[in-house]
């Protein structure tokens, strides 16, 4: 630790950088709490009871640790990507209920962009390949372009015809 040692009792907390990109000093520092409780490490439970309890009393440090290991970035990077989209979704352009997704490369684990997770999903459904998401987008436009179409020449047929109630009752049960 950059020649800073700790002597640490068994009941004390240890300390963890808060800019990973910077060494542990006396401005890029903080604690990490220690669980409590009575954990028997040398069992699969005991080992799995400790780490949750971890996890419950340093959220930040367990997520900074899964970001790293799963994506390759600390959470300063994931707020960096976080300012550059302002905080919304670059699909949809909204902000989110819940956390921002991590889109990755699943090959590469290259980090894409932080999509909301209704849309990180709905790329995984068309298995993140742009030209099915492509020919979604342009079934999706025609579709629409034809209905409207559909529905002009149905008030255009409702304007010239005396006895419309037929046609109203058509135009409605076309939409459902």
């Amino acid at each position: 630790m950059n020649g800073l040692h700790l002597h640490m009792e068994a009941d004390e907390s240890t300390v963890a950088a808060e800019d990973e990109s910077r060494p542990i000093g006396p401005t890029n520092f903080r604690w990490l709490v220690r669980p409590k409780g009575e954990f028997d490490r040398s069992t699969r439970e005991g080992r799995a009871s400790y780490a949750k309890a971890y996890r419950d009393a340093n959220p930040g440090r367990w997520r900074h640790s899964r970001l790293r290991k799963n994506y390759g970035i600390g959470e300063i990077e994931y707020h960096r990507m976080l300012e550059q989209n302002g905080a919304r979704c670059f699909i949809c352009d909204r902000q989110p209920l819940q956390r921002f997704a991590i889109d990755h490369n699943h090959d590469t684990k290259d980090v894409r962009g932080l999509p909301c997770k209704q849309c990180n999903y709905a790329m995984g459904q068309f298995g993140n390949d742009p030209d099915r998401l492509r020919r979604a987008a342009e079934f999706l436009e025609l579709r629409d372009e034809s209905k409207r179409s559909l529905e002009v020449a149905i008030m255009d047929a409702m304007s010239r015809t005396p006895n419309r109630n037929w046609l109203c009752v058509s135009r409605l049960s076309f939409g459902a």
